[in-house]
């Protein structure tokens, strides 16, 4: 049923958005609207939500067809029709040939040929639903996870780079270089890499923040969403800001311990 379509790179598109249209999927009638005379008008005013057009507001159609193209919201919106027809008809198909009380054997035959008909189709499309389901969902959890790294790994940078540059003005380091070097195979300053190594280190040995991030992470996985991505910032700065008797943060003493070690030597 659905067809994959692609927007021209080279050509500007507008269309409505999924959760911008409400429609009434038995009657096929756009909200707001007065109800389309017959079934295919109404399908017609329908599906024109849905076109894909150009800035003039031009149908942009497959180069390969000459058809319209749709956005992919519209065949799912299909498929999901043809699944509440699919269930109509196994509902008034199943107890009449429960009961068996045909004119004739051809009369059953056709009932229970359509049965199956019905069964198969409707089974495939909801097959391909969750298909698409899950392929949205992960898509989602990749997109997610790559928005938490990046603020994640701008909130230890730029505390980090407020540490180095506290211990510059103290005396404790006299120069930028030793910061600088590019790790092998890597795009992160190579301090900065051993400050991540170091904050894995400090979760792995404080349970308690460990716990809390490994939960805080499945809870993601299984809800993604931005208040999932936002609880597990909150925990990380949380632990990367947490202070010990001395008064330093966790960060604050990585690098200062790396530095004690020969880093800047």
């Amino acid at each position: 049923m659905r067809k994959a379509t692609a927007k021209p790179d080279s050509t500007e598109t507008t269309s409505m958005t999924e959760v911008a249209i409400e429609v009434d999927l038995a009657t096929l009638k756009p909200s707001g609207r007065s109800k389309p005379a017959t079934a295919v008008e109404a399908l017609d005013s329908f599906a024109r939500q849905f076109l894909i057009v150009d800035k003039a507001g031009n149908p942009i159609t497959d180069q390969e067809t000459g058809e319209p193209q749709f956005e992919d919201v519209f065949y799912l919106a299909m498929e999901r029709v043809i699944c509440l027809y699919c269930d109509s008809q196994l509902a008034d198909l199943v107890p009449r040939l429960e009961a068996n009380e045909y004119a004739s054997e051809a009369e059953r035959e056709y009932d229970n040929d359509l049965m199956t008909a019905v069964g198969v189709i409707g089974n495939d499309l909801r097959k391909q639903d969750e298909s698409e389901k899950r392929r949205k969902l992960a898509s989602i959890r990749k997109a997610g996870e790559r928005a938490f790294w990046h603020q994640v790994t701008n909130l230890v940078n730029d505390h980090v780079d407020r540490v180095i540059d506290s211990l510059r003005k103290a005396g404790a380091i006299s120069s930028q270089w030793p910061f600088d070097g590019v790790a092998p195979n890597n795009s992160f300053a190579g301090f900065k890499e051993a400050i991540g190594a170091a904050v894995e280190a400090g979760i792995s040995e404080d349970q308690a923040a460990a716990t809390k991030l490994l939960g805080l992470e499945i809870q993601y996985l299984k809800e993604p969403s931005a208040k999932t991505i936002q609880a597990r910032i909150i925990a990380c700065r949380e632990f990367f800001l947490s202070r010990d008797v001395s008064g330093q943060t966790f960060l604050y003493r990585a690098v200062e311990r790396l530095i004690r070690d020969g880093w800047a030597d």
